[in-house]
């Protein structure tokens, strides 16, 4: 890629661009593209985990504003002090439950509980 005064199309009268002016090289471009696009899919996912995770509005705020107002070292905290736990856990316990409720409906249905012994088993559940 030709840059400055021989590139096609440039009057050789004028002087060559500086500054904001200046066009962008090959190279440039692309160690930009390779730098730029993990880190701001790093960015994105911290802000996103941090969303998905259930640890109050005011802690959510708290992270996602450092994570986008304090560069690198934001997201460099947050992945270093978010809980190790994964998000599957709390899948988990929910299929657990509904797995019970399933098991419950079969045995009611199979006539091994009664209507009161199926909707106790239920409140025991769901702690109701």
């Amino acid at each position: 890629m030709v840059i400055g005064n021989d590139a096609p199309g440039v009057d050789p009268s004028r002087p060559p661009a500086t500054g904001y002016h200046r066009r962008v090289s090959e190279e440039g471009l692309l160690a930009l593209i390779v730098v730029a696009v993990p880190v701001l899919l790093l960015y994105g996912y911290a802000v996103v985990d941090v969303a998905r995770r259930r640890i109050g509005p005011a802690k959510t705020l708290g992270w996602v504003l450092a994570i986008v107002l304090i560069p690198g070292i934001g997201v460099l905290a947050y992945y270093a002090m978010r809980p190790l736990a994964p998000l599957r856990d709390e899948e988990d316990g929910a299929s657990g439950v509904a797995d019970a409720v399933g098991t419950l409906r079969t045995r009611w249905e199979s006539g091994d509980l009664d209507d009161a012994g199926y909707l106790r088993a239920k409140q025991q559940l769901f702690r109701v």
